[in-house]
């Protein structure tokens, strides 16, 4: 299945360099990133109870916010989609790394 964000990712990478065809395009694909990286962190509101990890909804809650304070950062000190992955992609190993200490200490015990 093609991913509709990773498809205007792939599209708007291509347009930074060539232009994009219409001033409308680029607000819209900025539009289509910063709603990625929030419903990236509101998916992980579901997952959390069902996997007895509330470090999940930590993460839901940092991805969202992530997003909201990207979309208000003014677009003359750089692109929006540049503070998402800034700020967005650390959340992902700092989450993996405290799921890892937690794995480690429970199988210690078992």
């Amino acid at each position: 299945m093609i991913s509709g964000f990773g498809v205007a990712g792939f599209v708007r990478a291509g347009w930074a360099k060539a232009g994009p065809p219409g001033p409308w395009w680029g607000p819209i694909l900025g539009l289509l990133g910063l709603t990625g990286l929030a419903l990236v962190g509101v998916h992980f509101l579901a997952p959390a109870p069902v996997f007895g990890q509330p470090v999940l909804y930590l993460a839901a809650v940092l991805l969202t916010a992530i997003a909201v304070l990207a979309a208000l950062v003014p677009g003359t000190m750089a692109d929006r989609s540049f503070w998402c992955g800034v700020l967005g992609a650390p959340v992902f190993p700092a989450i993996g790394g405290w799921a890892t200490v937690a794995a480690t200490t429970v199988f210690r015990h078992i």
